[in-house]
């Protein structure tokens, strides 16, 4: 039973956003109000409001932030010296409009919002297991479906229009480490003591203490409702270190290389640490698959192995049902690190292929909700099949319509981007970003991991996708940048005054009278001829590059 401060979190936290978005820019409050949000509010713990979704730990923060953005809070104007006016307004790097460009976006949008309209309409008859009945589905019911499918796909909407540039892109991924350094000093608490701070601060743990334990230990979760949901974030954080310091190595031309490198090669260290004392298998195992690609792969490799993961998410249910899947060596290679976790992932596919059969007799619009996609006994009313993989669950409410329709947004911003993959604009910290959101993919086919983080990390790489196919320019000239760089290295330096520039041998500039003719020339000259009509001290065997005061006094 959550106490008081549990709830009283829950109230509080719009004024919180309130202050980040008045205090910070608006990207950075957007981050910070989610993901504080996520991190530190109670699990298991919500409010139950007249004609609204409950407000819990991930509605009420994109609630927030979402009124806040609607009402333009955080846009303020700037006065900057020596500007001839002192309500010059800040660049404003958001993308236009809420919805995205792309008409396949704005479909699939609809779909997810119209698709709980058609569950509910088919699915009005209840399901009687023995002593178990399980009611139809009323118009309410739809309503409020439609409701929280439109809840969930906003910060979707809100990462793309407000982390859609370089920086916002950046912004995301430093907080994400920051708050991830942060989060392991309750981590180590718990990893000691086992997991009691969600019971100390809010009155009562929110899920079964028996999964906590884990190889001869405790598996932390702190404020999360499960401890497979903090080695995901702790997976996805120590990508993001590495992918920064990769980033931070090479930085663009025009900037400089950051000093404090050395403290985010040890906070990545750090949390590689963490992200093994979280004792997650799934987790591990996903961070060392991408690993390689984070450290060494280019752009174009990443984004292709991104779209390869994001292919196989969107038609998992197919893949599965044809049987394509090799489960039996999945469970042998599980066997080969803990007997343990490969009966644990044998009792995954065995309740799937349960589930499965049933989402199979309603593939279009699904059973609806009220756990009637789940399986139970005819006559005796047992649940016969857990539900882990949130693919199986969406599958089974909704069906092929609501599982193209929220998957497909979801793993739309990859498939935008890797259209986008031979633009020189494209950096390497937005195509690692996606590595990042694959992470996620593979969660959710075991688990139920989707998270306001995983929604927002979608918006911030379909709002880049976007960004960069408004700017085409860019990537025609890609063709004539070698040919200008190269011009630009056979360009003379500049002089010392007094001194024009001399001629050097080789192709002409073309003048104002036409091409002036050329002479052959031998590419290694004996004695070049000096300009007659220059002045000035020349070195002999140069080609004519005139003498510079290294030359007068040699070391």
């Amino acid at each position: 039973m959550p106490n008081l401060f549990a709830y009283a979190m829950l109230l509080v936290w719009p004024l919180v956003a309130v202050a980040l978005f008045r205090k910070r820019p608006r990207a950075s409050a957007l981050v910070w109000t989610l993901l504080a949000g996520y991190l530190l509010l109670p699990s298991a713990t919500s409010i139950d409001l007249p004609l609204l979704p409950p407000l819990d730990r991930d509605n009420g923060p994109v609630l927030a932030a979402f009124a806040l953005c609607l009402a333009g809070v955080g846009l303020k104007r700037s006065r900057r010296v020596g500007t001839a006016s002192a309500a010059t307004p800040l660049k404003d790097d958001e993308r236009p409009g809420w919805l995205p460009r792309s008409k396949l976006a704005r479909l699939l949008i609809l779909m997810l919002a119209l698709g709980p309209l058609a569950t509910t309409y088919l699915n009005p008859e209840p399901l009687i297991y023995g002593p178990r009945v399980l009611k139809g589905m009323a118009l309410y019911d739809g309503a409020s479906l439609v409701m929280q499918q439109i809840i969930t796909i906003l910060p979707l909407l809100l990462g793309r229009k407000l982390l859609s540039d370089p920086a916002g892109v950046r912004t995301l991924m430093a907080a994400m480490v920051a708050a991830a350094l942060v989060y392991t000093i309750p981590m180590l608490v718990e990893i000691r003591l086992s997991p009691q701070i969600h019971s100390w601060v809010y009155g009562f743990f929110p899920h079964d203490f028996i999964q906590t334990k884990r190889f001869d230990g405790f598996r932390p979760q702190v404020f999360l409702l499960h401890g497979l949901k903090l080695a995901l974030y702790m997976s996805m954080t120590f990508l993001v270190a590495l992918a920064l310091i990769r980033v931070l190595k090479s930085p663009a031309p025009g900037e400089r290389k950051p000093r404090a490198l050395g403290g985010w090669k040890l906070s990545a260290a750090w949390l590689g640490i963490m992200l093994v004392l979280s004792k997650s298998v799934g987790a591990l195992a996903s961070a060392l698959v991408m690993l390689p690609l984070v450290l060494l792969a280019g752009r174009r490799m990443q984004i292709g192995a991104a779209v390869i993961v994001a292919a196989v998410t969107l038609l998992y249910p197919a893949v599965r049902s044809l049987d394509l899947v090799p489960t039996d060596t999945l469970v042998s290679m599980a066997n080969q690190i803990s007997p343990n976790r490969a009966q644990s992932l044998e009792f995954r596919f065995d309740n799937e292929d349960l589930l499965l059969a049933k989402a199979d007799e309603r593939p279009v619009f699904g059973w609806g909700s009220w756990a009637r996609n789940r399986v139970f006994h005819e006559t005796k009313g047992w649940d016969q099949a857990i539900t882990d993989g949130l693919w199986v669950i969406t599958f089974g409410v909704y069906g092929w319509f609501g599982y193209i329709a929220q998957f497909g947004l979801l793993t739309l911003p990859i498939f935008a981007l890797f259209r986008q993959r031979r633009h020189p604009d494209l950096s390497l910290e937005t195509t690692t970003l996606c590595l990042v959101l694959c992470v996620n993919y593979l969660d959710l086919l075991l688990n139920s991991g989707m998270t306001p983080l995983t929604w927002l990390i979608a918006g911030a790489i379909l709002g880049r996708a976007e960004a960069l196919a408004a700017n085409p320019v860019s990537a025609k000239q890609q063709a004539a940048a070698p040919a200008r760089n190269a011009n630009a290295l056979r360009r003379p330096s500049a002089t010392r005054p007094g001194h024009p520039a001399p001629q050097r041998p080789g192709p002409q500039r073309p003048g104002p009278r036409g091409p002036e003719p050329q002479t052959p020339v031998s590419p290694r000259p004996s004695a070049p001829r000096p300009d007659p009509g220059r002045s000035g001290p020349m070195r002999p065997g140069i080609g004519g590059r005139p003498e510079t005061s290294s030359d007068r006094f040699p070391r």
